[in-house]
């Protein structure tokens, strides 16, 4: 896929990866329609853009709502002309203890995680199918491709934002759209660290719990691209769909994850265990001074 020229749509670009998909594809020549729930960083992160010469649009729209969207697609239509490009990257997150998790706590997730995406893509389609050309990324998360015990109705939103793209690959590509997926595993954002689990009681055992930030910090400090700049994972992502390749990976560490879960899944569940036990533990403790 060429970017220059193209119309780029992007949800949840207020900040984080969103606003670096948006600054990507507006450097390498697309017209962006950068779209979310705030308009004041919408307009900071579109004049950002227009003063290195490029081309942005704030357009804000809660994913949640059909009507929003069905409008930000009419305004996009009569402004630009067209939509050749969807980035769904809107995204939020809940974990805990499965317990005590709520009904709304799932239902926050996949509103906009899945059927955020699905409503967009029901939306720009017509356009799409009526000129037989177009493009949709998708961005799940690493947490679509092996499920961490704390965040469980993140996970399942991502998982099933995988398989969405994968029918989506297969029922479009024939009609001269293309669907892409991205992955994503630590990128240096606020999700990372504005939402606390929900953890419920008796903490761990003294000892155990006393190793567990030490031993989370040595694991995560030896996998490569594990502090990734937005910016850099969003090159990354704008790189693999002007390659048109279905499944992007953004760290190199997720293809180990995918091939060893394959090829020896008892081996991968017993290790995964660990490192989601180092995951609880790490919540359950105030920072290391």
């Amino acid at each position: 896929m060429r970017i220059d020229g193209t119309v780029a749509v992007v949800t949840g670009a207020e900040r984080g990866l969103g606003a670096a998909l948006a600054r990507v594809l507006a450097r390498r020549g697309a017209r962006v329609v950068a779209s979310g729930l705030a308009r004041e960083p919408l307009e900071q992160l579109c004049a950002t853009i227009e003063g290195d010469g490029g081309r942005a649009l704030a357009l804000p729209c809660d994913v949640r709502d059909q009507t929003q969207i069905t409008a930000l697609v009419t305004e996009v239509d009569r402004l630009c002309g067209r939509i050749d490009l969807l980035v769904n990257n809107a995204g939020v997150t809940a974990g805990g203890d499965i317990r005590l998790l709520a009904e709304a706590d799932w239902e926050g997730v996949l509103q906009v995680n899945l059927l955020g995406s699905a409503r967009m893509v029901r939306a720009v389609l017509p356009g799409m199918l009526a000129r037989r050309q177009g493009t949709i990324l998708n961005v799940a998360s690493a947490a679509g491709l092996a499920a961490p015990a704390l965040w469980i109705p993140y996970a399942a939103s991502k998982f099933a934002l995988v398989g969405f793209s994968e029918g989506l690959h297969a029922a479009l590509r024939p009609h001269g759209i293309l669907v892409s997926v991205a992955c994503p595993m630590w990128v240096e954002t606020d999700m990372l660290t504005s939402v606390i689990p929900k953890l419920a009681d008796p903490p761990l055992p003294k000892a155990a719990a006393a190793r567990a930030p030490r031993g989370w910090a040595w694991l995560t400090s030896h996998v490569p691209g594990r502090h990734m700049a937005p910016e850099t994972a969003a090159q990354r992502m704008v790189r693999g769909i002007e390659r048109e390749r279905f499944m992007i990976y953004t760290h190199r560490t997720t293809h180990l994850v995918v091939v060893a879960r394959a090829l020896a899944p008892e081996l991968f569940a017993r290790l995964w265990q660990r490192v989601n036990e180092f995951d609880e533990r790490r919540h359950r403790q105030p920072p290391l001074r």
